[in-house]
């Protein structure tokens, strides 16, 4: 079970590579060109249980993994974690 999962839009800048995309396992970047993907989009997946699904004393939700995308793979995929929200202005990058 997915809960708490969102997906986050951040622009990709000349020179930048992220990961491989989650759907088409090509990479993610743009070259010193400008060429490639301009927008990625980035999902945190959480799983857990909770109610009566989850043992005692085991019951929430943990950070499973993250999941990358090109912009335009995550759009084909139909949004699987909802509308990407755009990263928050004030965010330091990484």
């Amino acid at each position: 079970m997915l809960l708490g999962t969102r997906a986050t839009s951040l622009p990709v800048t000349k020179g930048q590579w992220l990961s491989k995309c989650s759907y088409c396992h090509t990479d993610i970047g743009r070259s010193s060109n400008g060429k490639g993907s301009k927008v990625a989009v980035v999902a945190n997946v959480y799983v857990g249980r909770t109610g009566k699904d989850s043992p005692p004393g085991r019951a929430g939700i943990r950070w499973d993994r993250t999941e990358q995308y090109h912009g335009q793979c995550y759009d084909k995929l139909g949004a699987p974690y909802g509308k990407a929200s755009p990263r928050p202005k004030g965010k330091a990058k990484r």
